[in-house]
């Protein structure tokens, strides 16, 4: 029997997530609920296969086999129906790395690329940074759910051919909304339609509650071999620290590629504790991803009876994936929730310019300090109204 209650102290291990403005804000009293890794223990079989690895006492070079390239094709294929083998995998320290690595490759600086807005914002960093250029897609909201907004998204491609790839997010960060098939299968015909490479991060693809998730690979022949898929376990089993990650191609030019350059730049070097942790997470972990599964899915269901209780201050759709839910003020209350209520959340304006009154919440925490959390931002809200 799996339990997530514990509170376990984070404060003073160099994390990013309660140190980073606890130590720029001299403040002891700092809830946050911002960085995507989760307040929850990992599982026991990954903390004793570090342990076991760590009793041995030389950390030198290690060769990876074949095992590990299989560990995470069986894993897709068996969680997903990826249809790959252990040649469409390759290694990487992280998704982010991945993509810069992925823009750097197929496309050529001053290109378009696109993002569905809002978006994760390292997206939009890792694109600029590349000197490509950002095409902005907002989506749009119909029947209380973010959905892709094909006119507009054809408008830009009809007005610009220097677009070249199209960055997709699923499920979607920040708004928890996993694509269904239909709006997938018609996604990949405009990619096909304009020769745009797809590169979809997949990372949260463990994180979906009612829904499906389906992988972009599956839903065509062309975004079969014109997808760069990046999954990784770190998300999933609370291993952010350890980076690793993988890339899942099956386009055997582009994978030669990627493998070479991914090489040489150093990303496909795993160091040994990450492997282990990848091995004992997809190989010995699924009970306990189950109940983490389960007990996520409660506590985004307290977020929304409490979205429900002030309906008349927040607007907000239940996510279907992620750990996020992404919440709508009347207006920008993002200083008033750091000063007054100690809540770190990340604000909707690093999503988007037109998403200042929003708010991304990370639920992935332990339901006492959710419950916290809410109270704080109910005695807020209530002050707001009272003003």
């Amino acid at each position: 029997m799996y339990t997530f209650d514990e509170l376990i102290d984070r404060r003073h291990t160099e994390s990013t997530k309660w140190d980073r403005y606890q130590d720029k804000l001299q403040r002891d009293d700092l809830l946050p609920m911002w960085l995507a890794d989760m307040d929850l223990p990992a599982s026991d079989e990954i903390k004793e296969a570090l342990m076991k690895r760590a009793s041995h006492p030389i950390y030198g070079y290690s060769d990876r086999g074949r095992l590990y390239y299989e560990v995470f094709a069986e894993r897709f294929q068996k969680q997903y129906a990826y249809d790959i083998t252990a040649d469409d995998v390759m290694l990487s320290t992280g998704v982010m790395y991945s993509i810069a690595a992925t823009i750097h490759l197929f496309t050529n600086p001053m290109d378009g690329i696109l993002l569905l807005m809002p978006c994760y914002h390292p997206f939009v960093t890792c694109v600029e940074n590349s000197d490509r250029r950002v095409i902005p897609v907002d989506m749009c909201v119909h029947d209380q759910q973010y959905e892709i907004d094909f006119e507009q998204l054809e408008n830009r491609l009809k007005k610009d051919d220097t677009v070249k790839a199209l960055i997709l997010c699923n499920p979607h960060n920040p708004s928890g909304r996993v694509f269904g098939y239909e709006e997938l299968k018609r996604l990949s015909e405009v990619c096909e339609k304009y020769h745009l490479l797809i590169i979809s991060d997949e990372i949260h693809s463990d994180f979906v509650y009612e829904a499906k998730f389906i992988p972009i690979m599956k839903v065509s022949t062309y975004a079969r071999q014109h997808t760069i898929a990046c999954v990784s376990p770190t998300k999933s089993f609370n291993l952010a620290g350890l980076k690793v990650s993988a890339i899942l191609v099956k386009n055997e030019s582009m994978k030669k590629k990627l493998k070479d350059y991914c090489s040489l730049i150093g990303i496909s070097s795993i160091n040994i504790f990450a492997m282990e942790a990848v091995k004992a997470a997809y190989l010995k972990s699924n009970d306990w991803q189950q109940a983490l599964l389960t007990y996520l899915k409660d506590n985004r269901n307290l977020i929304t009876a409490f979205v429900k209780r002030h309906a008349d201050q927040i607007v907000a759709f239940q996510p279907q994936g992620t750990y996020f839910y992404w919440l709508k003020f009347h207006t920008d209350i993002h200083e008033r929730l750091l000063n007054e209520a100690g809540l770190i959340l990340n604000h909707g304006a690093e999503f988007s310019s037109s998403c200042a009154a929003y708010e991304r919440l990370n639920f992935a925490c332990p339901r006492p300090l959710l419950q916290e959390g809410l109270r704080r931002l109910d005695t807020l809200l209530k002050e707001i109204e009272n003003e």
